[in-house]
């Protein structure tokens, strides 16, 4: 795939910005990647290409069963955690915050579900983990026959604990901020490039992916750098998309363990629009509180510290004791691959 071009990696782009985006900023929304290493970039998409991907989102929806205006349920992260809930009527959908699931509130939770009685729900992974647990130990019971699971390594055992208690059916979906990859599971649990969305190239055999995004020409990647991993398939698959992907093995996170049980995860949202920090990681070793390892510009002021710590209040509660310390970047823990985990969990 243009061999004659290099790859480009995310310090590429962080420097290159300016020059990749090819239309005026008041024209483009401005997005940002997860995180995952507490140093999210900068990502600018057009009308067109936020029109687009929903198309793609409601495409995958519509192809295993969901109809517009089905009751259908979002818990990813849009609610803080000071709101539980709130539903649309216009679109019928309910949102859930996936900040408040803890044993005090599952009742509630599982009143508003079934009462609703919803068709499918699209969450994370961890917060349909979290929310399985939950039923499952208070006694409750929710029937949800469609699971969409995204943003996050979905696990095996997650998988079979969520769709034996919510006695659903879960399809995962793999892409990224960058607009450069979408990968749909189908119905034999294997993962296929969504088509005409771009071009990836997986690079030894499957310890990363070389991608060019098709669908965003105002801050167009191309030969983008992916450092996830991927297992491939030995053979085509049975539904007749060819070869895919058998199982997505990047984006591994911890969560933060709060006192009274809830865990929360995808706190990289948390570390977006903080300007001058470098790298962030969170390190817990009591439920007490938390250690924030930063990495920072010399432009870093006291209040943009003040921001990350209020936006990380929004997600977990005021119990715990959030510590902050500048470190060196050699000072940011890897895992064995040599990735970054936002999260290093030390607490049972």
């Amino acid at each position: 795939m243009y061999p004659q071009l290099p790859a480009i990696t995310k310090t590429a782009i962080r420097e290159h910005e300016a020059a990749i985006l090819t239309k005026p900023v008041r024209l483009v929304k401005k997005a940002f990647t997860s995180g995952t290493s507490g140093s999210p970039l900068n990502m600018y998409r057009s009308a067109g290409a936020i029109l687009k991907e929903n198309a793609y989102v409601w495409q995958y929806r519509l192809s295993h069963g969901i109809s517009l205006g089905d009751p259908f349920v979002s818990m990813r992260g849009v609610l803080d955690n000071k709101t539980l809930q709130y539903y649309n009527k216009a679109e019928n959908i309910l949102y859930l915050s996936s900040y408040q699931l803890s044993k005090p509130a599952i009742k509630e939770y599982a009143s508003s579900l079934n009462k609703f009685k919803p068709k499918a729900i699209f969450a994370f992974p961890s917060s349909l983990f979290t929310l399985s647990n939950l039923l499952d130990e208070a006694g409750l019971k929710v029937t949800i026959p469609l699971l969409f699971t995204s943003s996050e390594t979905l696990y095996p055992f997650q998988r079979e604990k969520i769709e034996q208690t919510l006695g659903g059916r879960i399809f995962d979906r793999y892409s990224t901020a960058e607009r450069t990859i979408l990968l749909h599971e189908c119905e034999h649990g294997n993962f296929h490039a969504a088509p005409k969305y771009g071009i990836s190239e997986f690079i030894d055999n499957g310890k990363g992916v070389i991608t060019t995004g098709f669908i965003n020409k105002a801050f167009p990647l191309i030969k983008y750098q992916i450092d996830d991993t991927f297992r491939l398939m030995d053979a085509p698959c049975s539904c007749g998309k060819g070869i895919g992907v058998s199982s997505i093995e990047g984006r591994v996170d911890d969560v933060v363990l709060l006192n009274d049980g809830t865990r929360i995860g995808r706190l990289g949202v948390a570390f977006q629009g903080i300007p001058h920090l470098r790298y962030a990681q969170i390190i817990q070793e009591s439920t007490n509180d938390i250690k924030v390892n930063m990495v920072t510009a010399p432009a870093f002021k006291k209040t943009e510290q003040d921001l990350l710590e209020k936006k990380l209040r929004q997600r977990l509660n005021d119990s715990i004791l959030i510590n902050f310390n500048h470190v060196e970047e050699q000072d940011i823990i890897k895992t064995l691959s040599g990735k970054f985990k936002l999260v290093i969990s030390k607490v049972a």
